[in-house]
């Protein structure tokens, strides 16, 4: 720890060994701290700082670095604190959502800085995922800076994910004129495929090295197998889930998974997906890389039915597999989805879109023999009640 006077390096002491409670105490600590970096050089910032974060001191560094980002500071240590500050919060404490209000909360003095300091903080919350937060930063720093590449590739990446194509596509085309780099190459040709666009697309894949099929149009043939991140319905009990497609080309795949919390896309729809993994599977002792899904590109326009218990009903894990698979061997996609993103007991079940209800109704209830599991829409579609439940079906 650096040298602090004797009466502060007491109080630091007693916070550290948890003798120092309350609220009022933590902020008094933090303001006298602050008093004493006044007028001191930045580094002693930077080593207190270092020195609380090696102890895992973050609500004391935390109160430091919010006065700090209120002092005056040069741009250099402005950029140091908000990066400190945010990602303490994110990678210290795991806590995305304070992370995600402190960006938003020094967005407007991040903007009056300028340009080049804006495309710098988004920059960096791009790649910590912070992609709304970072989005105002982007926009300004591209509009203050439109001779600056390392800018406009950023508006590119924001646009992607804002699913904006043709205005994506437009940047990266411009990009690609002026940097060879592969990430301007790869981005075009994800645009250009959700445009539809396979001349411009396929050019852009062999311009990184992939080999694609020469066509007249889409170029698209299976190829492996890959698991594919889906961003969750707002109300599910989880943030996203990843079910297996089969690659078709380098940004598109068709989902062979039964998505259970996402409307972004459904069973046996393509989807575009972007070139950087979201994380990692084993799958027979490989590691295999995660994508993440950006966009709808084709729907089979099949509509998916989940089988549920009431509330208080038992409905084992061997009984789940057993009704999904008599529904397989019946003609219909299904899945267990017991153990995704919570424990109640469900099947998914998918009619086809040329499929007719009253099928898909006759078969689960064969497969449902003996089995509390229930699904009200599917009912209500064919026109009969559903059976007395001894209390509410879950929402999922």
């Amino acid at each position: 720890m650096i040298p602090l006077p004797p009466d502060l390096a007491a109080r630091v002491d007693a916070f550290l060994e948890g003798d120092l409670q309350g609220e009022a105490p933590l902020e008094a600590l933090a303001g006298d701290l602050a008093a004493f970096l006044d007028g001191k050089t930045a580094d002693t910032l930077r080593h207190l700082l270092d020195d609380l974060r090696e102890v895992g001191a973050y609500g004391l560094s935390l109160r430091i670095l919010a006065r700090a980002w209120a002092g005056t500071l040069s741009d250099e240590m402005a950029g140091e604190v908000a990066q400190d500050w945010i990602g303490t919060l994110l990678h210290g404490l795991g806590d995305r959502a304070a992370a995600a209000d402190i960006a938003r909360h020094i967005t407007a003095d991040a903007l009056d800085r300028g340009g080049a300091f804006a495309g710098d903080l988004g920059d960096l919350l791009l790649s910590w995922g912070l992609r709304a937060e970072a989005e105002p930063l982007v926009e300004y720093a591209a509009r203050r800076n439109p001779g600056d590449l390392s800018a406009q590739y950023n508006l590119g990446v924001v646009l992607k994910f804002r699913r904006a194509w043709p205005q994506a596509a437009e940047i990266f085309r411009a990009l690609s004129l002026h940097k060879s780099d592969s990430g301007v190459r790869w981005n075009l040709g994800i645009a250009a495929t959700a445009l539809g666009d396979f001349s411009a697309a396929r050019a852009a894949w062999r311009a990184v090295g992939i080999q694609v099929p020469d066509s007249d149009g889409d170029y698209a043939r299976p190829g492996e197998r890959v698991p594919v991140r889906l961003t969750a319905h707002p109300d599910a009990p989880i943030a996203a889930e990843v079910v297996w497609g089969d690659r078709l080309c380098p940004a598109r795949v068709r989902l062979t998974g039964i998505p259970r919390f996402t409307d972004v896309a459904a069973f046996e729809d393509v989807v575009i997906v972007d070139g950087v993994p979201v994380g990692e599977t084993q799958v027979n002792g490989q590691t295999v890389s995660i994508v993440e899904a950006l966009d709808r590109f084709h729907s089979a326009g099949g509509q998916l039915f989940r089988l549920r218990a009431p509330a208080g009903r038992t409905v084992s894990p061997e009984a789940t597999l057993r009704v999904a698979t008599a529904l397989r061997r019946l003609g219909f996609a299904a899945t267990d989805w017991r153990g995704v993103g919570q424990s109640t007991p469900a099947v998914g079940v998918v009619l086809p879109r040329t499929g007719e209800p009253g099928a898909l109704a006759t078969a689960v209830d064969t497969a449902c023999a003996g089995v509390p599991l229930f699904c009200p829409e599917l009912d209500a579609l064919v026109g009969r009640e559903t059976p007395p439940l001894p209390g509410p079906l879950p929402p999922w």
